[in-house]
This record gives C-alpha cells, structure tokens and sequence, in this order.
C-alpha cells in the first residue's frame, strides 16, 4: 500500500489556510509585519525539551506571556493546565486578560467577587459586541479564579495594534509582582513576540524581573520539526529556543486554521452569531454549512493517501446529514430495510452526540463537523466502498468484530489527518462498556 501521508497533511493545511485567510484580505500593513516576525521561527535554532524544563523556567520569572490564537480552544487549555501547577499557598498569581477592555476592570472584579451573574458580566463588558470569540474559551479562568482566589486584571484598548501593546504595557507594568509571585498573560499570539509587548513592558517598568514566552503551536516550526522528523512532530512537544522563549507544540497549524474558518463562517453567515449564546441554547457546536465539500475533499485525499483505487464517482456516493436535519435520518431509520434492534441503535447513538453510518444506505450521521469527525467518517465512508456497501452482519460476535474494525480504520484515518488525535484507553472502553 503507497502512503502518502506527508503530502495530504501539506494539503491539507495549505487548503485550510488558504480558506481562512480568505476572511483576512485586507489585512492591516502593521499586521501584516507582526505576522512575518512569526514566520522567522521556521528558521530559529531550537531544541526539544520537556514540560518539567518549561515549568522551572516559569516558576523563575515572575511575568509569563502565553500566546492566544482566539478561536483555538487549545491555546487556553494549554494554560489552564500550566497554571494549575502554581496554586500553592505561598504564590500569588495575577492573570492578565486581553478580551477584557480595561475601562471594565471593575466589573471583573464585581463578577469574581459573585456580586453579578455571568450573563450580567458578559452583558456589561459587551463581550458580544467588543470581542465575540468564545467564551468557553476563557471562561475556565474565572471559575479557577474564584476558586483559588487570583485576580483578572483586563488588558485591552483602542487603537492601532501598537497602541494597544503600548496601553497594555502601562497596566502589565502595574502589576508587575515582587519576589516569587506570577503574572501570567494571556494575549494574541502575534503580540507576545519578544520585540513587540513584552519589549514595551521591559522599556515601561522601573522593577528588575525576568519574563518568558510561551508561544503556542507555531506554523512554520512545525513543518521544520516535521522535516527533521516526522514522528516528533507527531507529539506534543515542548521547544525551547532560549531560557526565556519556548513553544507549545500539541496541535497540526491546520487545525488552528479550521478552528478560524468555523468561526468566520458562522459569523458570516449570521452578524448576530454569539457562540456562548448558541451552546447555552442548543448544546451543540455545529460551524461548517458546506458540509458536503468537506467529508469530499477528505475522502478524496484519504483514497489518495492510502492508494486505495476508489474513483471519484464512488466516492460521491454518501448522503451526510446533523442535528439540523434530525427529522431526515428518523424518517430514513424508519426504513422497512433496517431492523427495529438496528434503529433502536442508530437512535441512541443520535442520542449520545455520536457518529455512525448505515452501509446499505450510503448514509452518514455527524451531529458536529470538525475534521477529526468528518475524517472519522471518511475512513468509515472508504470502507464502506471497498466491501462494496455489504451490510451489517447479522451474527452478535461478527457485529462486535464489525465495529471494533470499522473504528480502528476510523479513527486511523482521523490520526493521518491530525496526528495528535487521541483515542480511548483500554479502560476508557471497560467503562463505557460498563455504562
């Protein structure tokens, strides 16, 4: 069998970038340079390090800049991770904020202080208006906040992206800790580069205190991890390029871009979008409308990979439907075809948030698309073909060795995409096997 992972992966990312930055055509002269000092570190001397390294170096300083990429969840949960590490009694820790504009500062505390609920916090910030990337994202802090008893401090103005920095380094300066306490700084990727606002922190503050930067999945030191070996770019990685610079590396950039086109998209198609607000409602994340383009394309590049022969036709042949077409796959369970045991399965899998496809039928469930879920099921699409759309087995055991199967080639199939896509323990499996 011909592999050709490497080249659908570049594929992939170049497709996936391209479509994001599509949103990003008129993107400011000063943007523009902040993102071409990211790009150097494709090129940087670097070496590959641990987590236990990159915690001393934090527990070191007393400022830690973390990269933010706002529609990437990965990059909060990086730091609400690391800053567990830090709850001790005898630190203190500050967090500074940029989704927080700074005139709001009091509000932050009234919402810590539990004075005021979430939805009047978020209301009163206008988070909706003046930020709109998702709150599930930050919204961990808080609740770490209020439970370990740190302050928020809000980090955001107006202006050119340099006069923010510059706004923020006034604040950050004021809060700069004495001793062995911590101010970690949660704020746009592109802004923590070291001659941007860290150097106007540096250039602002009066105090003696040693920072570091905690860059988060960079672009173009991932393909230069790649190409010096594939497998270590498979990991989660910690990079150092000095004592005080490192690189979180536990995501493909794909993802992160798809993560941005979801969030264009939804914006796009409705100005009024508010992701919490959608979640509260219908506790589903559903981003991509062109559905159809995508598992395609990922079939497409599946088949290619893996050299499996399948033609363009065959691969065409797939109804794929989610939550907002809840009604289409009921009616289509109800088909004298499939088996009251068999429906009765399909309709708990709905139930549970699952994934399934139903040979026969070409017909595919996903109840939200992302491209670790659509390449779940291009792997199931792809084997569906080759054993030519045979049905189900009929025999319990052969059921179970069916979908043990089908799984392994599903979930390969999500790893050659994503190849820091995790799949249940063995004990993982026991429970819910048990549940």
């Amino acid at each position: 069998m011909k592999l050709n992972i490497k080249k659908s992966r570049l594929e992939i990312h170049k497709a996936t970038k391209q479509k994001a930055l599509e949103y990003l055509k008129y993107l400011p002269e000063e943007l523009q340079e902040y993102q071409k000092g990211q790009d150097l570190y494709g090129q940087k001397n670097y070496e590959i390090t641990s987590i236990e390294q990159l915690i001393r170096s934090m527990e070191d300083s007393q400022v830690i800049y973390f990269g933010d990429f706002h529609t990437f969840d990965q990059s909060s949960k990086n730091l609400e991770r690391l800053l567990k590490n830090f709850f001790t009694k005898s630190k203190n820790i500050t967090l500074g904020v940029e989704f927080v504009h700074i005139k709001h500062q009091g509000i932050i505390d009234s919402y810590l202080e539990g004075l005021i609920t979430e939805r009047e916090f978020l209301e009163s910030i206008q988070y909706k208006e003046s930020w709109r990337f998702p709150w599930i994202h930050y919204k961990v802090f808080f609740e770490l906040a209020k439970k370990n008893n740190f302050r928020i401090i809000a980090l955001n103005s107006e202006g050119s992206i340099s006069e923010r920095d510059k706004k923020a380094a006034e604040v950050i300066c004021q809060h700069i800790p004495i001793g062995h306490d911590y101010f970690f700084i949660l704020f746009g990727e592109l802004h923590i580069l070291p001659d941007k606002l860290p150097k106007k922190v540096r250039e602002k503050s009066s105090k003696q205190f040693r920072d570091i930067i905690v860059h988060q999945n960079l672009e173009n030191l991932y393909w230069n991890i790649y190409e010096q070996s594939e497998q270590d770019a498979s990991k989660s990685l910690v990079v150092k390029f000095s004592d005080h610079e490192f690189s979180l590396q536990n995501s493909p950039p794909w993802i992160k871009y798809e993560s941005m086109i979801y969030w264009y998209e939804n914006l796009c198609d409705d100005p009024e979008f508010d992701l919490h607000d959608y979640i509260i409602e219908t506790g589903l994340k559903s981003f991509n409308g062109n559905i159809y383009e995508n598992f395609f394309y990922l079939c497409k590049k599946l088949n290619s990979t893996l050299d499996l022969k399948l033609e363009n036709e065959e691969l065409e042949n797939f109804n794929i439907y989610d939550h907002q077409s809840l009604d289409i796959v009921l009616q289509k369970l109800d088909d004298n075809r499939i088996s009251e045991i068999e429906s009765t399965f399909y309709q708990e899998l709905i139930h549970h948030g699952e994934l399934f496809y139903i040979p026969h039928r070409s017909l595919y469930y996903c109840s939200s698309y992302s491209i670790n879920r659509i390449s779940i099921l291009a792997g199931f699409h792809t084997f569906n073909l080759i054993l030519n759309q045979a049905p189900i087995p009929q025999k319990p055991e052969l059921q179970v060795a069916f979908f043990c199967y089908l799984h392994y080639l599903g979930y390969f199939s999500s790893k050659i995409f994503n190849p820091f896509r995790k799949t249940d323990l063995y004990i993982d499996l026991v429970k819910n096997a048990k549940d």
